[in-house]
């Protein structure tokens, strides 16, 4: 619909950030829980629930009354006879993990599952192992080896035939990869000392990621390097020298990295919706609304739920807990 059109391109081709996600993801929590002597997989698991869910779940039942109200009138004609399916594995959540945005009622929301994924099975799995990835050389060839991988995985993932379902595989592997490649980064970044990195040698990296994302937008180059240049990026900006990571410190960077998840979560509905702008508004107004609304519905989202029923959760789960 439109595929002629610049800034709908550019606007998409930022779901490589996913990835970048992904990896940033395995690095934190590596951060976060590894500096403690023991984990609380309770707690652990109240707030990783509490970061990305009731987000996650507003934003797919506000798809559901239309859909839901024809089904019930009109049967599974109206919506298809898959639909009952769509349902459960979007509300379980793991639509993401059965076939990616595919069968996920609010498109870019298919991550959500596949970090879900992460949070319960792989970061387990990666601190009972963290004895293993003690030794140097041992997490820089297995960081290599992800690195490789992820960058294959997008253009050889398997598709598996389970019980005449053929199942996309690529979708979980590339985010458990992807996480797991972060959560080594950060490994690797605790056995180095900070002083030996200079302030160019994070510029130099954030300046060839950049251009590396240029020349593929322009198709001067395959966007698969990003996933090469991501792991490198998000070890470089962990040390918090150079310029851009002083650039990245400023308010206006600060709120888009709140706000992000909400901007993830709520862009699609609304890129939806003004589409039905198009026979009646020029194309630039139209992105500019687009930018204007994301953003304005990020913040009162971000600010009067995601935030609030992040706290509440967390201290309902506390006194549960405790």
């Amino acid at each position: 619909h439109e595929q002629n059109n610049a800034f709908f391109q550019f606007f998409h081709f930022g779901g490589y950030a996913v990835d970048l996600f992904f990896i940033l993801s395995g690095f934190i929590l590596n951060w976060v829980y590894l500096s403690n002597s023991k984990i609380n997989w309770p707690n652990y698991l109240q707030a990783r629930a509490a970061r990305i869910l009731p987000l996650y779940f507003l934003t797919t039942l506000l798809y559901l009354p239309i859909p839901v109200w024809n089904m019930i009138k009109q049967g599974l004609a109206s919506v298809g006879k898959d639909y009952p399916f769509v349902l459960i594995v979007n509300l379980l959540p793991i639509s993401g993990i059965v076939d990616g945005w595919r069968y996920t009622i609010n498109g870019p929301a298919w991550s959500v599952s596949v970090e879900c994924f992460c949070y319960v099975c792989i970061f387990p799995i990666l601190y009972l192992a963290r004895k293993m990835v003690e030794r140097t050389d041992l997490i820089i060839l297995a960081s290599v080896f992800l690195t490789v991988v992820c960058v294959t995985l997008y253009e050889t993932a398997p598709i598996i035939t389970i019980f005449g379902f053929p199942w996309d595989s690529a979708w979980l592997l590339q985010g458990v990869f992807e996480f797991s490649s972060g959560f080594l980064m950060c490994a690797i970044f605790r056995k180095f000392s900070v002083r030996t990195i200079s302030n160019w040698m994070v510029d130099s990296v954030f300046i060839a990621t950049f251009v590396v994302f240029i020349f593929s937008l322009l198709g001067f180059a395959s966007s698969n390097l990003l996933l090469a240049a991501f792991p490198a990026l998000v070890f470089f900006a962990a040390t918090d020298k150079g310029i851009l990571c002083k650039l990245l410190k400023l308010a206006p960077f600060q709120w888009l990295g709140g706000r992000s998840y909400s901007i993830y979560l709520w862009h699609m509905p609304l890129l939806i919706s003004s589409y039905h702008l198009k026979p009646y508004v020029p194309q630039i107004v139209i992105n500019g609304l687009f930018v204007v609304s994301v953003l304005g519905v990020a913040e009162i989202s971000y600010r009067f739920f995601e935030c609030p029923c992040r706290e509440y959760i967390r201290k309902f789960s506390f006194s549960l807990v405790k």
